[in-house]
């Protein structure tokens, strides 16, 4: 008996996929990176034998298309785009801002790709005209997409693409990103600053305030807190080591490896009402396990090894 092509044996829904032809999937892809060279843009193909299939990815295709167009070029017959719908910055209408006369916030044409996860603190600057970390050295930063510089009212601050103020030159921040690579300028937003070409580049991919602040250590259950003298309250998130908590307290310790046994060994323990000095990140949103959804924002990340030092 014949069967349609396209449909399954009897009684099955599945859908038969072609067998793949590697030689083919292989042509197709370089034919659509041959329809993409030289476009600077955040994009990969690959080939999915599993589907019998080519697939573009791209971090914004409103920009490949118009990229496209402006060459006058199409992408090959086949080509699978999985995501199309805009990127996540486009969404939202750019916010009010105050231009900052020579000052550039020097950003990508399109985000990342792939995934920067290196970490880099220091304090936030303007050097040679640019946004830039100083860190023992001073690097240019280079954002993606979503981000804006305006004019506060006593520092020139950075806002997200719904208009949150995230940083202020000036301020000590961490920075989660990369090194930029060379050869990136075409990658860039026009036009283009000289610092980029003059000084070492960081891409940015996340931005996170550095605070040190002193307080006193409250506990709402399940939620740990820290409350300034100017009546300010974070929620703290312990993070990076082993804890034991007990009412009212939290004792930070390692594991020690006694008579083959894994042993907790306190180190240092903090109270209810204790005064401290804390140094942490500032997060506005978190999403680790790690936190009740019962503590809301914001939220200052400690390392929880050493979180806090007693006064």
């Amino acid at each position: 008996m014949m069967m349609a092509a396209g449909c399954g044996g009897p009684g099955t829904n599945e859908r038969l996929t072609p067998t793949p032809d590697r030689d083919a999937l292989e042509l197709l892809r370089e034919e659509t990176a041959l329809a993409l060279r030289g476009l600077c843009l955040e994009a990969f193909t690959m080939v999915v034998i599993r589907e019998n299939r080519v697939e573009l990815h791209a971090s914004d295709w409103e920009l490949v298309e118009q990229e496209l167009r402006k060459a006058g070029r199409e992408l090959p017959p086949g080509v699978v785009v999985p995501r199309k719908g805009p990127a996540l910055w486009r969404r939202f209408p750019p916010p009010t801002v105050t231009p900052v006369p020579g000052v550039s916030l020097v950003q990508l044409k399109a985000p990342p790709v792939y995934a920067l996860t290196a970490a880099f603190g220091g304090k936030l600057v303007i050097s040679d005209g640019c946004v830039s970390l100083e860190d023992g050295e001073t690097r240019v930063l280079i954002w993606p997409p979503g981000y804006y510089l305006t004019q506060g009212e006593d520092a020139v601050e950075i806002l997200d693409y719904r208009g949150n103020v995230i940083a202020r030159v000036g301020d000590r921040v961490k920075i989660g990103g990369g090194e930029a690579p060379p050869g990136l300028e075409c990658a860039l937003r026009e036009p283009v600053p000289p610092c980029v070409q003059r000084k070492k580049a960081l891409l940015v991919s996340d931005i996170s305030k550095f605070l040190r602040i002193d307080g006193v250590l409250e506990k709402q259950v399940p939620c740990w807190r820290l409350r300034t003298e100017e009546g300010e309250v974070y929620h703290i998130v312990w993070t990076g080591g082993p804890s034991r908590e007990r009412e009212g307290e939290i004792t930070f310790g390692e594991f020690e490896e006694r008579e083959g046994r894994s042993v907790f060994v306190p180190r240092v323990t903090f109270r209810v009402g204790d005064r401290v000095h804390v140094e942490g990140v500032l997060r506005r949103r978190w999403w680790g396990r790690n936190v009740s959804p019962e503590c809301p924002g914001p939220y200052l990340v400690v390392d929880s090894i050493r979180p806090v030092e007693r006064r």
